[in-house]
């Protein structure tokens, strides 16, 4: 059996709105969340589970289709609310584990990779990442970017953020 599609999202410049709630009290940054949790409410009927970790949410998804249709839908509802998200897809496992003392734990083969390459990305946007990929999903993932508008088939790598410090 093949592994699952494992995503992260996360808000992008969290830590910046960490360092402004001390500040400023934490009314702006529980916002953001409620209005997160509204977006991925809805979505959690297309992927196989989907749960809030930290500054974000780990979901798995039984096909690449409702992954990146997932992820499409959530960053593009929370760039209309002015929330930059930032977002990892790929193969992988992922093992979740819920105690009443320590929260959500996450782990598995696939949880490094994911916390590799989201932490890499400094702009708003999401990586589908496959390096392994056989060739089985071409013709979806092909399909998949010539319908999406968020979507593009050419990345680059330095698009500049104007929300990270030092951009």
């Amino acid at each position: 059996m093949t592994n699952p599609y494992i995503g992260m999202i996360d808000i992008l410049g969290f830590s910046s709105m960490e360092n402004a709630s001390t500040q400023h009290g934490d009314f702006f940054q529980k916002k953001i969340f409620e209005s997160l949790d509204r977006i991925a409410f809805p979505l959690q009927e297309s992927v196989t589970t989907y749960h809030r970790y930290g500054d974000g949410y780990v979901f798995e998804a039984p096909s690449i289709t409702s992954a990146v249709l997932s992820i499409n839908k959530f960053i593009a509802t929370a760039l209309s609310m002015n929330i930059p998200l930032r977002a990892v897809i790929l193969s992988g496992q992922l093992t979740l584990s819920h105690s009443e003392h320590s929260g959500l734990t996450v782990s598995g083969s696939g949880w490094s990779e994911l916390r590799k390459h989201e932490g890499a990305l400094n702009w708003m946007g999401g990586l589908l990442y496959l390096p392994q990929h056989d060739g089985s999903t071409h013709e979806e993932i092909e399909e998949l970017v010539s319908n999406l508008n968020i979507l593009r088939p050419t990345t680059h790598s330095s698009f500049p953020n104007p929300i990270k410090s030092g951009h």
